[in-house]
């Protein structure tokens, strides 16, 4: 596709397409809207931290690839700003909305994605994320790092990457498949483990973020700074 983004354009266009479906009426987003979704503690992997001098690079950088618009609103004078991703990738909303979850929390599993696109768009099955994701990697938008045999818990990762930070596939990782149903391990060569189940992985996240988002809350209510202070 020719679209190389550093790990803070990947963040701005993920939250500008995710706060198109999860927050409409909130939608332009503006500066500040933005530097919040980037710098949110849940939904996001890697946690970031992100200023508005830096948001507003990325969001520079993006315009001219035609991928981010100013977009003024009504009599607002503050500027706000939208993505063009379907335009640009020629892609429809189920595919935005997976290719969003991608750009924010990195390589994932068809049964994460499936859990974390649906919040944005109605997905209703496995196998339709699953025809989704062969549609962004048609389009190269998308790769597959898990085997073609694997038929559970296959992962995925998109390819907005720069060179050299695109994620390895398992095989080039030291991955194997190891049965007929596309179970994977890592290579004996290390005396590594097994790998974990996916679906127990996926468990383990969505509790961790549940945890973290409670206590973001209470941190809130008591006017803790994320530091331990108060203010």
């Amino acid at each position: 596709m020719g679209y190389e983004l550093d790990k803070i354009e990947r963040r701005v266009l993920g939250v500008l397409v995710e706060k198109g479906y999860t927050t409409p009426d909130q939608y332009p987003l503006s500066m500040n809207a933005i530097v919040n979704g980037c710098n949110q503690k849940s939904c996001r992997e890697p946690v970031m931290s992100l200023d508005e001098v830096q948001v507003f690079d990325a969001i520079d950088a993006m315009r001219k690839q035609g991928l981010v618009i100013c977009a003024h609103t009504g009599n607002s004078r503050v500027e706000k700003y939208r993505h063009c991703v379907p335009e640009m990738f020629e892609i429809v909303a189920r595919e935005a909305a997976v290719l969003a979850e991608l750009l924010l929390r990195g390589p994932q599993t068809d049964g994460e994605l499936r859990q974390r696109a649906n919040r944005m768009i109605p997905i209703s099955s496995l196998e339709q994320v699953q025809e989704v994701v062969e549609s962004l990697i048609e389009k190269e938008l998308a790769l597959r790092l898990s085997p073609p045999d694997r038929k559970r818990g296959a992962r995925f990762a998109h390819r907005l990457y720069p060179a050299g930070e695109q994620p390895k596939t398992e095989a080039d990782a030291g991955f194997t498949s190891t049965d007929s149903g596309g179970g994977g391990s890592r290579a004996a060569s290390s005396g590594a483990s097994p790998a974990a189940d996916p679906g127990e992985i996926a468990a383990l996240r969505s509790t961790v973020e549940a945890l973290t988002r409670r206590v973001a809350a209470l941190e809130e209510s008591l006017g803790v700074t994320p530091e331990g202070g108060s203010d």
